[in-house]
């Protein structure tokens, strides 16, 4: 399931087991206009930088793949962010003035070989919660790959 174009307007809910993908590894795909609940994994696979402005609320996950940059305006989700989960290319999280992002878990780097990034400059980004022991805040996973994090402003809370 997922959306390819502009005129979705209301609310989607990806359900337990679901995927939505925002792109297919082109420069096409978003999620509408209305808020998303994740109760799943909601996938950005784009090869151009995209900005989600959607509120993105539940207790699912996101996966970043692809060589793009993602920024999300408003996310609030207890399960894991992962940037760079795939063979193509380093995928970043960008983070900017008025963002809000908290997740349980925030990994970079889950494929091998493959970097993911961070680069933040303003806004809030938040990381609440581990209670499987893989911690919550994993800055590269091999040691075939070098992830990194840039802080040029705003605020970082990692909790446990």
């Amino acid at each position: 399931m997922g959306r390819s174009s502009d005129s979705g307007i209301g609310h989607l809910t990806i359900g337990n087991g679901g995927t939505v993908w925002i792109g297919n590894g082109g420069t096409t795909g978003t999620l509408g206009l209305g808020p998303v609940t994740n109760y799943a994994t909601l996938r950005v696979n784009r090869a151009d930088d995209v900005v989600v402005s959607n509120p993105v609320t539940g207790t699912g996950g996101i996966v970043l793949y692809g060589t793009n940059s993602t920024r999300f305006s408003s996310v609030s989700l207890t399960g894991s962010l992962q940037v760079g989960n795939n063979a193509a290319g380093p995928a970043a999280l960008l983070v900017g003035d008025g963002d809000e992002v908290t997740v349980g878990r925030l990994f970079t780097g889950e494929a091998v070989g493959n970097a993911g990034n961070i680069v933040q400059n303003g806004g809030v980004l938040t990381v609440t919660d581990v209670t499987d022991g893989e911690g919550p805040f994993r800055l590269g996973h091999w040691s075939t790959e070098t992830s990194t994090y840039w802080m040029v402003s705003g605020e970082l809370y990692v909790t446990n």
